[in-house]
């Protein structure tokens, strides 16, 4: 429930940019779910811009329109990759774990930064 509230708090300033360092990661599999979807959900209202911080490569799929890798201290930009599964395939856990399965074989500089 604080997180629910903590998004409401977020986008209730209207921001441009909205930085999240990952909420989830205390977050249990399925309280961390809703939680996402309700992010998902209040962003499709709004378009606002989120830069997200994650290490769970699937929830960077889910949610992201563009993935930005980027290598240890000093951080410098490795990849960039734009997520092409449709907004409505995402929820479908086969289509994020292929989509993650040829992201990690055709690009090998990523897999050690994750």
């Amino acid at each position: 429930m604080s997180r629910r509230a903590a998004l409401a708090r977020a986008f209730a300033i209207n921001p441009d940019l909205l930085l999240m360092d990952e909420p989830f990661v205390s977050l249990d599999a399925p309280t961390a779910r809703p939680v996402r979807e309700l992010l998902i959900k209040v962003w499709q209202q709004r378009k606002h811009t989120i830069l997200f911080v994650t290490h769970d490569l699937r929830e960077a799929i889910k949610l992201a329109d563009t993935l930005l890798f980027l290598s240890p201290a000093p951080a410098t930009l490795v990849d960039t990759i734009t997520v092409d599964i449709p907004r409505q395939q995402r929820s479908d856990d086969q289509s994020i774990e292929s989509f993650r399965q040829n992201l990690l074989s055709e690009y090998s500089g990523i897999k050690g930064l994750l």
